[in-house]
């Protein structure tokens, strides 16, 4: 019997090249903070199921795809958008290289905003509100004629309550009270310390293509060493804020408290080292410490 050498290869093209463009999708919406906004996700159901317990794995998982998804669409969108400066600054990223067409970027983040919806419906009415929310906040920072991202408020707005959403959705798979006192704190300080230190120490490696762009970031505004002296004084004023308000009134939240104090001495010293001009000092170190003060305070919050 005659068998056609080629026919396997028709079949597996397809599903290679989705492959491939799905990799690049992931790539292109920072692996990192996609794992970061799962961890908020997590530490807010946590916070109403103590190590998870009584909560259904199913539950947990549909949420878990549903907001995966949205966040998906909100930093592939992003990528589709800031084209122009991410080339500009070098940024090695697949649609900034080429690897990933701009028209199939857009055309996939169709498909994860439905699939972020659709998946979020199985949850329920409020936590599929919450997602809308989240497409919406996305789509407003990014969108042409709207974007958010060009001014340094916006932006810091955007990623506030881009936390704030995460913890909330987390705490509805929970099967939480959105009025917990533990959540309302945990969600606003962590919210400031993205809006007020994230939004702000992202800028310092990428002044070129913000300015390519037209961008009107604090960095841009002021220059970087205001903006630098702005990052050290938000991350000390929320953290100092967060271990008071802990100690007073949310036992519970010490531990982190305690740990993004930390963290936010690590994030001040290092902003303000760039700002002295000191050898060795490296544009991007902030927003590092940033990143892993986010982790490890967010993660300790799992614990209480």
């Amino acid at each position: 019997m005659f068998v056609d050498p080629t026919a396997h290869t028709r079949t597996r093209l397809p599903l290679a090249t989705a492959a491939q463009t799905l990799r690049d999708c992931l790539l292109e919406a920072r692996p990192v903070v996609q794992v970061v906004f799962f961890v908020r996700l997590l530490a807010g159901a946590a916070l109403a199921a103590p190590w998870l317990h009584g909560v259904r794995p199913e539950t947990l998982l549909l949420g878990a795809l549903s907001w995966g998804c949205a966040v998906m669409y909100v930093y592939l969108f992003n990528g589709a958008a800031d084209i122009v400066e991410d080339q500009a600054s070098h940024k090695d990223r697949p649609i900034a290289r080429g690897d990933l067409p701009r028209v199939t970027a857009l055309r996939w983040c169709r498909g994860f905003a439905a699939a972020a919806v659709l998946t979020g419906l199985l949850i329920g009415p409020l936590f599929t509100l919450l997602v809308l929310a989240m497409l919406a906040l996305g789509h407003a920072y990014s969108a042409p004629g709207i974007a958010f991202k060009r001014h340094c408020l916006g932006a810091a707005v955007v990623a506030a309550l881009g936390g704030a959403l995460t913890f909330l959705a987390g705490h509805l798979l929970g099967g939480g009270d959105l009025t917990d006192p533990d959540l309302l704190l945990l969600a606003a300080v962590m919210s400031a310390w993205m809006g007020g230190v994230g939004s702000v120490a992202k800028d310092f490696s990428d002044t070129r293509g913000d300015a390519a762009a037209g961008r009107r970031t604090l960095v841009l505004l002021v220059g970087e060493r205001i903006a630098r002296a702005v990052v050290a004084g938000c991350a000390l004023c929320v953290s100092t804020s967060f271990t008071v308000a802990a100690w007073a009134w949310i036992p519970t939240l010490r531990f982190p408290a305690l740990v993004m104090l930390a963290g936010s001495l690590c994030v001040a010293f290092l902003a303000l080292k760039g700002r002295q001009g000191m050898q060795g000092s490296n544009p991007r170190a902030p927003y590092r410490a940033f990143m892993v003060t986010q982790y490890a305070a967010t993660l300790s919050a799992m614990s209480v």
